[in-house]
């Protein structure tokens, strides 16, 4: 039996690891290549699935929801690698959740009954451009560095959102966490995939950077919350960003689908904000309305009576 090649997608939260992976798929599918593909979500809905499941054939996509890849989920790997194997598969694409070790799953791989079955080609990590130059006095910023060290190919995303002159900066900050990974820098994750998929698809083996020793996920994380809101009813953009402003100290990353009220009717949009305190809002439909929220130290209870105060909803989703 041939070993399937296999990429990880890792990155912080919202680097824009499902932007590439939609682009990875979409060039695997110019290419005829059978691909298969994980979606690792800390919450109990998965956004990214819903997202990558309208483009592209569900029945190749798999999700380990509820619980993080690299740690409470890490037993399920091996049986979630065998379901995707079915489908014949070229190459299996993981996409991690934002805060996962890209290290850990892939030991994984490599551990005796799984890495007879596949081989690990890459471990790409996304970063957003804005996020690195802002995280120097942040609290993640040991987690989105370990991701860096992990990478033997690291994206620097939304370079589009930084002056030119800060490019020479970013290359630094990365080359001191990783000299050795291939950087490509771009916008709407968009690189050189036709190198990407020919190098996935050689004989090369991967030669994976081992980083420092001594980071610890649940040292960062231990007071990490997620929570999922209903969003069945039509809502005010304003007060949908005003809910996040409020707790924006808390939040690290929101995501999810609502119904807006605009003048010209009701808009479903998929709404996205990252560390940077950025809003991002894109017309887009969905089968499921809900807002997720990523947090630390977030007062659960609290936060869930605002906003179904806000929405006039008396159910909770999931």
């Amino acid at each position: 039996m041939n070993r399937i090649p296999v990429v990880i997608l890792s990155g912080f939260l919202g680097s824009g690891k499902t932007t590439l992976l939609v682009n990875l798929l979409t060039e695997s599918k110019k290419h005829s290549f059978n691909y298969a593909v994980l979606i690792n979500e800390r919450g109990k809905v998965d956004v990214d699935g819903l997202l990558v499941s309208k483009s592209f054939d569900s029945e190749k996509i798999a999700s380990l929801l509820d619980g993080c890849i690299c740690c409470s989920k890490k037993s399920e790997i091996s049986h979630s690698i065998d379901v995707l194997l079915q489908k014949n598969p070229d190459v299996i694409f993981i996409e991690l959740t934002g805060v996962a070790n890209p290290e850990e799953v892939a030991n994984t791989l490599n551990e005796r009954e799984i890495i007879a079955k596949v081989e690990l080609k890459s471990i790409i990590t996304v970063i957003d451009a804005e996020f690195l130059l802002d995280v120097h006095s942040s609290t993640f910023k040991e987690t989105m560095f370990h991701q860096l060290e992990c990478a033997n190919h690291i994206v620097v995303n939304k370079i589009d959102l930084v002056k030119p002159s800060a490019v020479d900066e970013i290359r630094k900050v990365v080359k001191q966490r990783n000299s050795v990974a291939k950087i490509e820098f771009a916008r709407f994750g968009d690189i050189d995939f036709e190198k990407l998929l020919k190098q996935i698809l050689s004989d090369n083996q991967l030669k994976q950077h081992r980083p420092d020793k001594g980071y610890s996920q649940e040292k960062n994380y231990s007071s990490m919350t997620t929570l999922v809101l209903p969003a069945d009813r039509s809502l005010k953009k304003a007060d949908v960003e005003g809910f996040i402003a409020r707790h924006a100290d808390k939040i690290v990353r929101a995501k999810g689908f609502v119904w807006i009220s605009e003048d010209s009717g009701n808009t479903s949009y998929l709404i996205q904000y990252s560390g940077v305190k950025r809003m991002e809002w894109k017309p887009e439909s969905s089968d499921q309305y809900f807002l997720i929220l990523i947090g630390i130290d977030l007062d659960s209870s609290y936060v869930k009576s605002e906003w179904l105060k806000i929405t006039g909803s008396q159910t909770e989703v999931g």
